[in-house]
């Protein structure tokens, strides 16, 4: 009786342990975060304390979604159950449906989001330690040029903020 109830015991707290574990995996990406580095040739790097700095990146997270915005450009958000989103998007004249998933690579997330033949990744990872919020992202392009598919990668670009 005695054995049966230690390993009843042994189970409760390994799952216990376990669970603790997992939610301690899963970063909080929420606040507002200031550029402070960036990869990508079309930003100019701006040091974090000058205005010009560029918008700010305000991400709201909840245990079920992440809403993330880029200055005062219109929000988007993204289950963080796997479970697919759709948004439009419009990029010239063009309206284009993306349709986003968001699944956790701990302590990464990665969000995917496809739009016609093209796709785009982003990871955000905490750099902890310093204090700062990494965001990198890949795109991939098919489209048809001289009659021809050809495919464009851009990236890795990546982003570094810090809490602003």
């Amino acid at each position: 009786m005695r054995i049966r109830m230690a390993i009843v015991i042994a189970a409760a707290w390994t799952l216990t342990a376990t669970a603790v574990s997992a939610a301690q995996r899963i970063p909080d990406f929420s606040g507002t975060w200031v550029r402070v580095y960036s990869t990508d040739p079309h930003i100019t790097y701006k040091p974090a304390t000058d205005s010009t700095a560029g918008p700010a990146l305000n991400i709201t997270q909840t245990a079920t979604s992440l809403t993330i915005s880029l200055g005062s450009a219109e929000k988007t958000t993204y289950a963080l159950d796997g479970s697919k989103t759709k948004r439009d998007e419009k990029q010239g004249n063009t309206l284009r449906t993306i349709v986003a998933t968001a699944r956790w690579s701990s302590p990464k997330l990665i969000i995917t989001e496809e739009y016609g033949l093209s796709k785009r990744e982003i990871t955000y990872q905490l750099d902890a330690a310093n204090g700062q919020l990494i965001v990198v992202r890949n795109t991939t392009l098919l489209y048809s040029k001289g009659g021809a598919l050809t495919v464009s990668t851009i990236g890795p670009v990546t982003i570094v903020y810090r809490k602003g």
